[in-house]
């Protein structure tokens, strides 16, 4: 009998250590769906799909949960948006999840935003987009290398906007247009999401980076500084595979991860969520999450690591390597 694959990827963690996460396991609603976790022991809970409005035939993708619980950020590609795929939000409303609401073309355009959060002050929404400013055609080799070293490229780039644009309390306020992050975080590769630490000083970030050290996606840290952000600081684990969508526990002291590293030092052809004590040497004890992750077959043999799950419906293949190389909003 064949083994159903299923990707657990995209952690977020509540203040109370509730685990929110997508999986596109057998028994959801559809597609990629979202998943909660409550915690017991050194493990958690038997998952269940999360209930209410928020799941649907469609995918829904890229959690993010305040810390109190009482609103939720994802991304869904179901009909009615700007794009392939948009940012929602929904409210517990009565102890229950309200029907999402489009964040609106503030946040979402054509092609697709992903990766939403909020900063630990509460004041800046970030999220990731590709697509904005693509190159287009140019009539000569020094036009198109000028429009790929824009910051704005036409690759994957982390943008931000205050969150009382948003609008979340109904108060009218003016809108306000994304602006591509401080030059501080910009480099060559493609970078997506932004998680930070309950304390605000401590931030982790994806990078595509499928031509250094054989991976595809890869997890690094920058601390702040005077000024703004130190340079990444290395962090994903030694060895094949990919590891991406961090999350901070609630004290900081550990974080949630995806990767397609299987225990057995093999690479998975799915994504796993794995735990991992955050010191100043970087990541330890990195293992599987207890009770959470699908269980699926093992490669044993090498795969392409730059696989991502989210992105399937992509109109054209992601750059990747081209990313911004900096400049001011």
């Amino acid at each position: 009998m064949a083994q159903f694959i299923a990707d657990d990827t995209s952690p977020s963690v509540a203040g109370s250590g509730i685990l929110y996460f997508m999986s596109d396991r057998e028994g959801g609603a559809g597609g990629y769906d979202l998943y909660v976790a409550a915690p017991e022991g050194a493990g958690f809970r038997r998952p269940r799909p999360l209930p209410g409005f928020v799941n649907s035939e469609h995918n829904e993708e890229n959690p993010w949960i305040d810390p109190r619980e009482t609103m939720l950020f994802f991304q869904s590609t179901r009909p009615g948006g700007h794009g392939n795929c948009d940012i929602y939000v929904s409210f517990v409303v009565e102890g229950r999840w309200s029907p999402p609401r489009n964040l609106g073309a503030r946040v979402n355009g054509p092609s697709c935003e992903y990766d939403p959060s909020i900063t630990p002050d509460g004041k800046t929404f970030l999220f990731s987009s590709f697509g904005r400013g693509a190159a287009g055609t140019h009539d000569s080799y020094a036009a198109f290398a000028a429009a790929y070293d824009a910051l704005e490229n036409g690759s994957g780039n982390v943008y931000q906007i205050p969150v009382a644009a948003l609008e979340l309390e109904r108060e009218a306020r003016a809108a306000m247009p994304p602006a591509p992050r401080r030059e501080e975080w910009a480099t060559r590769f493609y970078e997506m999401g932004a998680a930070f630490s309950p304390d605000g000083e401590r931030m982790i970030e994806t990078l595509s980076q499928a031509n250094v050290y054989d991976r595809g996606y890869a997890l690094v840290m920058r601390t702040r500084v005077a000024g703004g952000w130190s340079e990444p600081q290395w962090l994903s684990l030694p060895g094949p595979g990919s590891d991406l969508d961090a999350a901070f526990s609630p004290d900081g002291k550990r974080i949630a991860f995806a990767t397609t590293r299987a225990a057995d030092g093999t690479v998975r052809r799915d994504f796993d969520l794995w735990t991992a004590q955050l010191g100043p040497g970087g990541l330890s004890n990195a293992r599987p999450l207890e009770n959470v992750n699908k269980s699926a077959r093992r490669l044993r043999t090498r795969v392409d690591p730059r696989r991502r799950p989210r992105l399937h419906l992509e109109p054209r293949r992601r750059p990747g390597r081209l990313g911004p190389v900096g400049g001011a909003p």
